[in-house]
């Protein structure tokens, strides 16, 4: 058993995370702690672009359209699961990349879909099935989280790549994304101009209305 799992170790396909470059750290970490899986663990833990899995219990018999709400209704807890994880990405991942200064910063996706087990059904989250209020925290965090991951010591970053990474329209996941620049002290070299273009549409998350 220990050899078979040390076949998987070694011939195991370190891939990006999250659309990230996460992959060079899953290679420095197992050349340093090479038999220490924590920090891959850890990673697929926090992966929010993925397909998420849950089991769904039913103890007693029950009609085909009832499990099929019980699914949907799983479906939707898994969906706000997701929506928490950035938080812990923040606190694992913080100050710890340095961007590149011509590409925008990724920022990960969320999959709100799920494999049911053991029916192996997958389930997509139905409209309205969590409230707005709750979509736009999570993005919030999601984008503040991918902020708190660029490094203190990167001084790279100015008031125009901020700006190059601003979406078309102001949203909760760019609001979020400042707040991350802000902590780690990289809102300092934003112009006048840009804080006015900013602040000027009254976005809620944007202006700290809703914080």
């Amino acid at each position: 058993m220990e050899q078979v799992l040390k076949n998987v170790d070694a011939n195991e396909v370190m891939t990006a995370w999250d659309e990230q470059a996460e992959a060079d750290k899953f290679h420095v970490t197992k050349l340093i702690f090479g038999e220490d899986r924590r920090f891959y663990e850890l990673s697929k833990l926090l992966q929010t672009s993925k397909v998420q899995t849950a089991t769904l219990k039913i103890k007693d018999a029950v009609s085909e359209e009832e499990k099929l709400k019980l699914e949907r209704a799983l479906g939707a807890k898994v969906a706000l699961r997701t929506l928490t994880m950035p938080l812990g990405r923040a606190a694992v991942f913080l100050s710890s990349r340095k961007p590149l200064m011509s590409e925008r910063f990724p920022i990960p996706k969320i999959n709100f879909n799920s494999l049911i087990l053991p029916d192996m059904i997958n389930v997509s989250l139905e409209k309205d099935a969590i409230d707005q209020n709750l979509y736009d925290w999570g993005y919030f965090h999601n984008g503040c989280s991918s902020g708190l991951m660029i490094s203190r010591d990167t001084v790279d970053v100015n008031g125009s790549w901020i700006v190059f990474n601003k979406p078309p329209k102001l949203n909760p996941q760019h609001a979020g994304f400042l707040l991350g620049l802000g902590l780690n002290g990289h809102l300092k070299k934003l112009e006048e101009w840009h804080i006015y273009n900013y602040l000027g549409p009254k976005h809620n998350f944007t202006s700290g209305q809703q914080i």
